[in-house]
């Protein structure tokens, strides 16, 4: 077992500089007779960590995790996320109880239509960007179906989009498009995969890092955890000037929805690394709830705590012709 694991991610740390201290919550004080007597409420937990040393990609996004940021859509009932973020058009579609294996609550079925819109404040300007979803759509289509659409003015421009392209053996394709594309194929990449899809629960994540570093791509997508390929464009939109996003519906085509579930719908703000996607996928559901997270691994007493991070100073090191930065974090029981 790892030391220690945050959503089913390791996070590498130094273990010679953790520590563990008891805090006393809700305590007080009260003198009788000469005497001085405590009541204690309750104590909780917290512990103290530095990281190995990450590159910028790393340290943006294991710092991330830690601070719980970012944005999770259960889709139990509800498309609030976690931090209640909500819709900002009526619910399109319906929850069902078909969820992957060993999940619990439900997951969230499109319907036809153009609109089922998600507020754009979450996004910052020139974040690196993280999608995340399980979903179990069938082996063959008769149309495009489109999984997200986060964009600009017109669906192309600026955008960020994942679907299935029907004209092109149903392949999952994941497409940016710079902020002055002129048409869906101008100025863009399309990462391109063989379609993944078998009527079973796959986790699908589609990575977006802007300025990427040497080793590092612009896109990457991959399938319960594994990399299925990578990209690198200089046709790159900015989160800022987003002003749409749209959850399992094509904007310009309203029968190219998402047919089939989608589930545990995460939207972060940093690039994540394989790492970190195929502890989510080896986890499971218990991902957290934003920004609270799920902590195991050797340091813990007991199997699994819920706690929320804090990062503090950082320590810069020059190494293989890059700054490589490690992360000072608490995590405090909840």
């Amino acid at each position: 077992m790892a030391f220690l694991s945050l959503n089913g991610v390791e996070i590498p740390v130094e273990i010679n500089s953790a520590s563990e201290s008891l805090d006393t919550v809700g305590a007080s004080g009260r003198s009788v007779a000469g005497g001085h007597y405590q009541d204690t409420r309750y104590t909780k937990r917290s512990w103290s960590f530095k990281s190995s040393f990450f590159t910028e990609m790393e340290a943006l996004a294991y710092g991330g995790l830690i601070r719980g940021e970012g944005q999770l859509f259960t889709m139990d009932d509800t498309t609030d996320s976690t931090k209640n973020v909500a819709k900002t058009s009526p619910v399109l579609g319906s929850f069902t109880s078909t969820t992957p294996t060993g999940f619990t609550g439900k997951s969230y079925v499109a319907a036809s239509g153009t609109n089922n819109d998600y507020p754009v404040e979450i996004f910052r300007s020139q974040q690196d960007m993280t999608f995340n979803v399980w979903t179990d759509t069938a082996a063959s289509t008769s149309a495009d179906e489109h999984l997200v659409n986060i964009y600009k003015t017109n669906s192309y421009a600026n955008s960020f989009r994942v679907f299935r392209d029907n004209s092109d053996s149903h392949k999952l394709k994941f497409a940016i498009s710079a902020e002055d594309a002129s048409g869906p194929t101008n100025k863009t990449s399309s990462l391109d995969i063989a379609d993944p899809f078998d009527g079973n629960f796959k986790m699908v994540t589609a990575v977006l890092r802007r300025n990427p570093e040497s080793g590092e791509t612009t896109q990457a997508l991959y399938i319960n955890g594994v990399s299925q390929g990578t990209a690198t464009t200089a046709h790159i939109p900015d989160p800022s000037a987003f002003t749409h996003f749209k959850l399992a519906v094509n904007p310009d085509d309203a029968p190219e929805y998402w047919p089939d579930e989608v589930d545990e719908v995460q939207i972060l703000p940093f690039a994540a690394p394989t790492a970190m996607i195929l502890g989510w996928y080896n986890f499971g559901q218990n991902s957290g709830q934003h920004p609270n997270l799920k902590m195991t691994g050797d340091i813990t007493k007991e199997s699994l705590v819920t706690v929320r991070g804090q990062v503090g100073d950082s320590d810069y090191i020059q190494a293989n012709g890059r700054i490589m930065q490690r992360l000072s974090f608490t995590l405090v029981e909840v």
